[in-house]
């Protein structure tokens, strides 16, 4: 697996790369400094998109650069909206956990929200590749 792979789609705040053969999906944020509320929630809804049409096993959340502070009641939107239509049969998840202490919070907040039959197995790293070597064991 190698990012110098064009991504498979992209918006103004998100990459998403496919790896078929270990059925990944991988997701990198960037330009989150611009993000705002509403913005934030077209962009989750196209993060959903993405799951529902590659139906993974495997998802990494890169937030290594995620500075947007998600607001309590954006992670409610978050958590109803979002993580509880994933149908996909997703095995594993890791989040490269971001640079940005309030922003990371607020992830770990939200991800805390989430029912566990949604999120089946999911770990934190602080290292890209230790977080892809653990998705591809």
């Amino acid at each position: 697996m190698n990012q110098a792979n064009e991504p498979k789609h992209q918006t103004d705040f998100q990459k998403v790369w496919f790896y078929p053969d270990y059925q990944l999906l991988h997701f990198e944020w960037y330009n989150t400094n611009l993000l705002r509320d509403e913005t934030y929630k077209q962009e989750m809804l196209w993060q959903l998109e993405q799951i529902m049409h590659y139906q993974p096993e495997r998802i990494l959340f890169d937030s290594r650069n995620f500075t947007y502070t998600i607001a309590p009641e954006i992670q409610d939107w978050t958590s109803r909206e979002i993580t509880t239509k994933r149908t996909a049969n997703i095995k594993k998840t890791a989040i490269a956990v971001s640079k940005d202490l309030f922003s990371q919070l607020s992830i770990e907040q939200l991800i805390e929200e989430i029912p566990k039959e949604v999120v089946q197995d999911l770990r934190y790293f602080d290292n890209i590749e230790q977080a892809l070597n653990w998705l591809k064991e």
